[in-house]
């Protein structure tokens, strides 16, 4: 199965000691294909800044069980605005 989302991420940060408000907007996406029996996932994730212009890619990795699933992810800087490096692991519990 092939597996394809996208998210943007429009937040407000409001500064008290210069009194005013900033908007930045991140965005995600990913594409993943499933792999034995939709047990594992392999795909790549792409993330960025859109106000600071700094833009990241990299491999994901994903196991599904039966009332629980990993992902494990990491992003390389693509361009001087984004971070180098950046790695996460999501553990999720289905109750």
């Amino acid at each position: 199965d092939l597996n394809i989302a996208a998210n943007i991420t429009p937040s407000e940060e409001f500064d008290e000691i210069a009194r005013k408000k900033e908007w930045t907007t991140e965005y995600s996406a990913g594409i993943s294909y499933a792999l034995a029996h939709n047990r594992f996932s392999i795909g790549i994730e792409l993330k960025g800044d859109l106000k600071e212009n700094g833009h990241a890619a990299g491999p994901a990795l994903s196991y599904r069980g039966i009332n629980t699933w990993v992902a494990l992810g990491a992003v390389y800087g693509l361009n001087k605005s984004a971070k180098d490096i950046q790695s996460q692991i999501i553990i999720g519990f289905e109750f």
